[in-house]
């Protein structure tokens, strides 16, 4: 039945629905047949060669268009400066003044420039005066060197472009119980040598505070397990470490959500044997790492941070043992990325 607002079919498409009612071996013969009869055989080679041209430049548009290395892979964040930093120690900084003529000066801009020189975007250094003053200063002029409105002080960043990873350690509990640290002058009532997790909790919150947006990641002291670097709360032990950890966690949180934290402090990766003889000092980074990891440090970290130093030795050996620690590591703080913080 023809409805009124159909058109009638076509020769060409009573046809096709004949073919399509047929058996497929028999469908397939009355298709290649019609084909046979509409095109010569020199069309047909044509056609059959054009198809396979276009088929490989298809085939090799696909290769061509995707990454070569996964962006998931270590390879793809080997070949980025934002995978490489510059560890500068606080004492090392030149003085930093406040004044129009000390803002452009070599003191105040040679940092920034050496480090874009050495490829990398990332500057590590101590949470204290330097830092503030000599990057993050609080300045009479603005970035481009005009003066601040009359009363008022500009927070210029002399590291712009540049990301920080600011060491909360001893440094920084010295520096504030000196009241040398802008902003917590009033934390240098303490003793630093014998500070308590409560102090060490108002120094986070008076730290992150001032340099929130200006710091993408936070590591959470030096080198814990080594006696050089142990005062007050922070005695070595694997407890007081996860209680500091854990404080100045829920702080940055609540004061700079944005910036990352970084746990352990740059426990060791390798030492040498003539300082190591039957690796005790080694295996206490490893036990410190762990002990620190079934505590519940897992929630309270974005990253954990190793120190890989060769001890004058860079031969094969070294770095199985690099290879051997990072996936020691691994497999402790599962799902967290491994910083190497320190290295030379």
């Amino acid at each position: 039945v023809i409805m009124p607002d159909q058109p009638k079919r076509s020769e060409e498409a009573k046809l096709a629905d004949k073919i399509m009612t047929q058996k497929p071996r028999r469908r397939i013969s009355n298709i290649s047949k019609k084909v046979k009869d509409r095109f010569s055989t020199k069309q047909l080679v044509v056609f059959g060669l054009l198809f396979a041209v276009f088929g490989i430049v298809i085939v090799f548009r696909s290769f061509a268009s995707s990454p070569p290395i996964s962006t998931n892979s270590p390879e793809a964040s080997y070949n980025t400066s934002d995978f490489y930093g510059v560890a500068i120690p606080s004492s090392m900084l030149p003085a930093a003044t406040l004044t129009k003529s000390s803002f452009n000066s070599p003191a105040t801009t040679k940092v920034s420039t050496q480090v874009s020189a050495a490829g990398s975007d990332w500057v590590r250094i101590d949470a204290g005066p330097a830092l503030q003053k000599q990057f993050f200063a609080n300045s009479e002029v603005d970035e481009k060197g005009n003066l601040c409105p009359a009363g008022i002080l500009c927070d210029v960043n002399r590291l712009s472009g540049k990301k920080v990873l600011a060491i909360i350690d001893h440094n920084t509990m010295n520096d504030a119980g000196g009241g040398e640290i802008t902003g917590c002058e009033d934390l240098k009532y303490y003793d630093p040598k014998s500070f308590t997790l409560q102090q060490w909790g108002h120094v986070v919150d008076c730290v992150s505070k001032r340099l929130k947006g200006k710091v993408s990641a936070y590591e959470i002291w030096n080198e814990p397990t080594l006696q050089q670097f142990q005062l007050g709360y922070q005695d070595g032990s694997p407890q007081h470490y996860f209680d500091m950890l854990k404080t100045a966690h829920d702080v940055i949180r609540l004061n700079d959500p944005g910036a990352r934290v970084v746990g352990l402090g740059g426990v060791e990766l390798y030492v040498g044997k003539a300082d190591d003889p039957d690796g005790k000092r080694l295996q206490a980074s490893k036990d410190f790492s762990k002990e620190v990891r079934l505590l519940g440090g897992l929630q309270y970290v974005d990253a954990i941070s190793v120190h890989a130093y060769s001890w004058d030795s860079c031969d094969t050996a070294v770095f199985n043992a690099y290879e051997a620690g990072l996936q020691d590591y691994q497999k402790t703080w599962p799902g967290k990325e491994i910083w190497i913080t320190e290295t030379g």
